[in-house]
């Protein structure tokens, strides 16, 4: 149920990305940084994750932001990056092993989404510079989602919406 409900709002967010055809590039920046801001208040309302959990997966999506020019077209970025992530989460050796597994959870929610929305758009998928920007953007989004503390309003709505889907 947990991973048809990811599925799901990722398949939203990125059949947002590819309506829109838009020629300015701020308009398309906008629309990525929003799909990487959906795709982690899914994973945020269904697993709830502590604040420490969610700095650890900025720091990933921080990561992808300043290795994404590594990109070639035709690669995914949890492949680039997924292993190399979870050496760095594993060298934390003050983390409990729960922690480094709600870690990687929420790292890999990164990646496959980023992944997801290019693999739906071979056209941006294709140019290098253009995916990059994108992976910066959709991590941007992510981040700015993942800052947010167990008490701002915006998980109190997330939480609100689990509760209702019947999730503890």
């Amino acid at each position: 149920m947990r991973n048809k409900i990811i599925a799901g709002v990722l398949t939203v967010c990125i059949a947002v990305g590819s309506l829109f055809t838009l020629t300015a590039c701020d308009q398309q920046t906008a629309i990525y940084y929003d799909a990487g801001k959906y795709a982690v208040i899914a994973w945020l309302a269904i697993d709830n994750p502590s604040d420490e959990v969610k700095m650890l997966v900025a720091d990933s999506a921080n990561y992808i932001i300043e290795h994404a020019n590594e990109y070639e077209p035709g690669q995914f970025f949890a492949d680039m990056f997924y292993d190399k992530l979870c050496e760095l989460i594993d060298e934390k050796t003050e983390l409990e092993e729960n922690v480094k597994t709600y870690v990687k959870a929420g790292t890999l929610i990164v990646l496959k989404g980023l992944d997801m929305l290019l693999a739906d758009n071979e056209k941006i998928a294709s140019k290098t510079d253009e995916a990059v920007k994108v992976a910066k953007a959709f991590s941007e989004g992510a981040m700015s989602m993942l800052v947010y503390k167990s008490k701002s309003p915006v998980l109190a709505i997330a939480r609100e919406k689990r509760a209702q889907l019947g999730l503890k």
